[in-house]
């Protein structure tokens, strides 16, 4: 399992227990699966509703219990049927969804028009949705038969398909919302159903007899809570644990120095920043985070963490749609002396400053490293720590100086969903960024269908965001996973590592 997508970042371990990779692969005729897999996470998780949770580790153990109507495929990481076998677009505003046939969810009812219908106005309408923003940019949604569903934009959307592939878009079974605590008990059509959540503690999954992808190749999914990375690898090095994905920097030569293991590194989708809350000063003057970004010697924090990062100034990283690489270097440069000018000149000498994170490792470390170079330009940075979702509420109210804080989405939604006004409290906008001016280069790029138009005013709204500096890019994510050799052929890992990832159905274990 690869974890770390979503807003704040977390790390995670599959581990095999009961039997060997190569029992698994071997065992059980075809068809059929055996043994169990083993997840260990240091995120908690908040619920299995898709609609009501918007936190990485959440996101992550409902993956395997739900599906969208679209999914990233994992070889290209392009949008590619999942639920909807097909679509089409009939005008400019109005999409047709046709649904396979013969999906059923964990319940026994039959995934049909109307369970898509209610499943998408849960993320509206329900008390306890987390990104209603989500739902904006659609006038309607409409059962046409029932395997046929309309969707209607309230003007051109390009960005749909990306929007649809998000966790929170996936779809539930409509009986058993109503009748029992979705977000205790979650019920979906994917590979795994629900057995037991012992919070705090582990959440037990078993193989769905009736998937209709095919049943994966192992028996039980158990996904478990543990204090910290060391404890992971550990159990990794014992020989405990199959795949750990999401590895801190800092412990990719310690997974180097294993026996049997592979170190896979690549490009992941995901940025980790520093982000300035523009609803307090000194904040919202854009010479003090000038100031801010002059401070951070990113180039050695890169060293610091093993060359294990993307170090670039984009916001969008190469793998979002809209990147354009001359935006690489066009932030501002390293200059602790003009930093120092800067904050002397406007009175901030002293200036105290609550920098929020979570109490993730390599959050941590990297809190230490901005505290340590804005203290030596002048600043007073009280770090103060929080598990992964209290930091997450924390940053989404704007009860922050400063805060750190990651985004996963290779889509072309990625700029609206961070730094749109619309995103603020309902999104993802911690930053809490507001200029009309770049919503309305937003706007028009979600509007233009032609997806090299989009790509365009994409990219130039990323540079107008630059300039703004809201944000201090430290790094873009690097996925780090290390995997048993036999491991890898029952997990199918997506090109960026950041949470695609399939368990292969036993018919094709071989």
């Amino acid at each position: 399992m690869v974890l770390g997508a979503g807003a704040l970042l977390i790390a995670g371990v599959l581990v095999m227990t009961g039997c060997s990779a190569a029992d698994l692969k071997d065992g059980g005729a075809a068809g059929e699966g055996t043994g169990k897999i083993v997840q260990l996470q240091s995120g908690q998780i908040s619920g299995l509703a898709p609609y009501a949770n918007n936190n990485s580790a959440s996101n992550n153990a409902m993956l395997q219990i739900y599906e969208g109507l679209v999914a990233r495929d994992l070889e290209t990481n392009e949008v590619a049927p999942r639920l909807a076998e097909s679509w089409e677009l009939t005008d400019d505003v109005t999409w047709v969804f046709h649904l396979e046939e013969d999906v059923t969810f964990h319940d026994g009812t039959s995934l049909n028009a109307d369970a898509v219908v209610y499943s998408l106005d849960q993320v509206e309408s329900n008390p306890r949705a987390s990104r209603k923003s989500m739902m904006e940019p659609i006038a309607d949604v409409t059962a046409l038969d029932d395997l046929t569903v309309q969707i209607t934009t309230k003007e051109p959307y390009g960005p749909l398909l990306d929007l649809l592939s998000r966790p929170q878009m996936r779809i539930i079974s409509p009986d058993a919302d109503q009748n029992s605590d979705l977000n205790l008990h979650g019920v979906g059509t994917g590979p795994y159903e629900f057995v037991e959540w012992v919070q705090g503690d582990r959440l037990t999954l078993k193989a769905y007899g009736d998937y209709w992808r095919g049943r994966p190749v192992a028996d039980e999914y158990i996904i478990r809570q543990v204090p910290d990375y060391n404890t992971a690898l550990s159990m990794m090095q014992s020989g405990e644990a199959d795949f750990v994905g999401g590895i801190p920097m800092q412990q990719a030569g310690r997974v180097e120095s294993m026996q049997g293991v592979d170190l896979y590194e690549s490009r992941g989708t995901g940025v980790r920043y520093l982000g300035m809350n523009m609803d307090r000063e000194p904040m919202n003057n854009v010479e003090f985070r000038r100031a801010i970004s002059m401070a951070i010697d990113r180039d050695a924090y890169i060293d610091h963490i093993g060359g294990l990062g993307q170090r670039t100034d984009s916001y969008a990283g190469t793998g979002t749609f809209g990147y354009d690489p001359s935006s690489d270097d066009r932030g501002v440069a390293y200059d602790p002396d003009g930093a120092r000018e800067i904050i002397e000149d406007n009175g901030w000498v002293g200036e105290s400053i609550e920098l929020v994170a979570s109490n993730a490792e390599d959050t941590v470390d990297m809190a230490t490293v901005i505290q340590a170079a804005l203290v030596d330009v002048g600043l007073d940075v009280d770090i103060q720590l929080y598990d992964g979702p209290t930091a997450l509420e924390r940053g989404r109210a704007g009860d922050h100086d400063m805060f750190i804080a990651g985004f996963a989405s290779g889509g072309s939604s990625m700029l609206f969903d961070t730094l749109h006004s619309l995103s603020i409290d309902n999104g993802s906008n911690m930053a809490r960024f507001s200029n009309s001016e770049f919503d309305a280069m937003i706007d028009t790029a979600n509007a233009t269908v032609d997806s090299e138009q989009r790509a365009s005013i994409l990219a130039e709204a990323n540079l107008f965001a630059m300039e703004q500096m809201p944000w201090v890019v430290m790094r873009h994510d690097m996925s780090v996973v290390a995997m048993d050799e036999e491991t890898s052929e029952m997990i199918r890992l997506g090109p960026t590592g950041d949470g695609h990832v399939r368990i292969v159905p036993a018919d094709e274990a071989n």
